[in-house]
């Protein structure tokens, strides 16, 4: 499905889904059913319109499918809002670990073992074993320090 029309399908097929004749489809209509609200949820991007239609896809499916297929359906409906939210938090320069904090991103760029080595002196035998739990080079750096 070309972007364009992933907004448009997924409304059809929540209006699909939701009609009196779907209250108790046969097996194999499930299965279709199925697939193609994974397809739906597969192909969601991050455009506010996409993300609400798939929405409507999902909650009309919850109503009709059976339980084992509606779990891997929010299973899956779950990984790909995950996924999509990771891929923002990327697309704005900050990695998930970061996003939680106020600070823009981290650089790169490697500092100096000197640089490293005054910055570690200066810590308290506490927030020095504090920064040895998240930073490898605290170790190497910090053999020194005595």
């Amino acid at each position: 499905v070309h972007r364009q029309f992933r907004v448009q399908a997924c409304h059809e097929l929540a209006a699909c889904l939701s009609r009196d004749n779907f209250k108790r489809p046969s097996k194999r209509c499930q299965a279709a059913m199925a697939a193609d609200v994974l397809s739906a949820v597969e192909l969601c991007d991050r455009r506010p319109q996409c993300l609400e239609a798939t929405q409507q896809v999902v909650k009309a499916a919850e109503k009709v499918l059976p339980q084992q297929k509606r779990s891997k359906m929010q299973a899956e409906f779950k990984r790909k809002m995950q996924s999509l939210a990771r891929a923002d938090r990327k697309s704005r320069g900050m990695s998930a670990e970061s996003s939680d904090s106020e600070e823009g991103p981290v650089s790169d760029v490697p500092i100096p073992d000197s640089v490293m080595h005054i910055i570690f002196a200066r810590l308290d035998p506490v927030s020095l074993a504090r920064a040895s739990c998240v930073c490898r080079c605290v170790l190497d750096v910090g053999q020194g320090l005595d």
